[in-house]
């Protein structure tokens, strides 16, 4: 009985603990997905909602958006912290993520030409 119940434990562990990686795994293949110019709807659709949001008025024409997304991921060494990925936005549109400045003023020319 003590073998069995120490037996079930390690699958129960392993599942819990490949469940949160394959979570990351996933959101980083969806992530990956992304292409600058997407809309706030298209990118919610694929990602979800945000962990976080922050708003910041660049110049009279460019409303930055920063989307902040914290992913649970295995491992071992750092289990406590999460990936963090953080999208930026400007006037609705996706500049890119994870981005040195965010607020860069001149990141606006990630953009692809509007149609």
């Amino acid at each position: 009985m003590h073998i069995f119940r120490n037996s079930l434990i390690t699958f129960l562990l392993f599942l819990v603990t490949t469940s949160i990686g394959c979570a990351s795994f996933q959101f980083k293949r969806e992530v990956n997905q992304l292409i600058a110019g997407m809309s706030k709807d298209e990118v919610q659709a694929k990602l979800g909602s945000p962990t976080g949001t922050e708003r910041r008025q660049i110049a009279n024409n460019d409303l930055r958006e920063i989307w902040i997304y914290h992913v649970p991921r295995l491992n071992p060494l750092t289990p406590l912290y999460p990936d963090l990925y953080i999208l930026t936005f400007s006037n609705g549109k996706l500049l890119g993520w994870n981005l040195p400045n965010p607020y860069d003023p001149n990141l606006v020319s990630l953009l692809p030409p509007s149609s």
